[in-house]
């Protein structure tokens, strides 16, 4: 019998990924809690925008934010991310990712990696409250701070009556070339929307506040991509309590 010769591939094979998103089960995250600051940016974020997701306004909003995952089903995370907000080719607006960091916690980082797409970079994350001012930091390497979002959240925010908000999101993921040596990558667009359930305190309110808020960068931020986000001003600031759910997953 003549064996066939194994052609050699830098990659995994397709059948042994590294991990793998069941798209048909949601991703539930319970006892979130989110600082995050919308902006309105200067002209250096339109490189980071892959085709065809096109500014949703002029000038462009921007989000950066810190959230804390007390339970989920990947085990309590933290993560820092920024976004543009954007419009895909159905009109749909959404924010696109270019920048994610997560806590050490590799079952945090493999789903969003290798499913879908998201540039997930391991840093040290804290988000704590001390009296009336909540903060959020990021520090790469340990003691390194690259990111400070302070605020003092002290006027309740209506949402909806039901609590629920939806966001869409965007990220970019690479398909392996597998063992073709002389296939190329294909960048996709992954597509996925969410669902936040906010909480409601001992009086019924929603736990959506705003009030004064800051962000600064460290003097390190500049050797790493989040300082790529240009900040013109701040638009809004918020700090919420909630529920996420992972609701649907697309790729264009």
């Amino acid at each position: 019998m003549e064996l066939t010769k194994m052609v050699s591939t830098r990659t995994r094979p397709f059948d042994a990924r590294l991990y793998a998103l069941d798209r048909n089960t949601n991703q539930f995250r319970h006892r979130c809690k989110a600082l995050e600051v919308y902006l309105s940016l200067s002209d250096d974020f339109e490189a980071l925008l892959p085709f065809p997701l096109t500014p949703s306004t002029i000038p462009p909003v921007g989000l950066i934010g810190l959230s804390n995952y007390l339970s989920s089903n990947v085990r309590p995370y933290l993560e820092q991310y920024s976004g543009i907000q954007v419009r895909d080719p159905a009109g749909e607006i959404g924010y696109y990712i270019p920048h994610i960091y997560v806590s050490a916690n590799d079952n945090a980082v493999l789903p969003g990696h290798a499913a879908l797409g998201l540039p997930t970079t391991v840093a040290g994350i804290r988000l704590f409250r001390v009296g009336g001012l909540v903060q959020g930091t990021l520090e790469r390497p340990h003691g390194t701070r690259l990111l400070t979002i302070s605020a003092r959240p002290s006027t309740h925010i209506n949402v909806t009556s039901s609590g629920l908000t939806q966001t869409v999101y965007y990220s970019v993921c690479h398909s392996t070339p597998g063992f073709d040596p002389g296939r190329q990558h294909t960048p996709r667009l992954v597509k996925w929307r969410t669902s936040r359930f906010l909480r409601s305190d001992e009086c019924g309110h929603t736990m959506s506040f705003t009030g004064p808020f800051s962000l600064s960068y460290g003097s390190s931020a500049v050797k790493y991509p989040v300082f790529r986000i240009g900040v013109d001003h701040m638009i809004l600031g918020l700090y919420q309590e909630y529920d996420f759910r992972l609701e649907e997953i697309s790729m264009f």
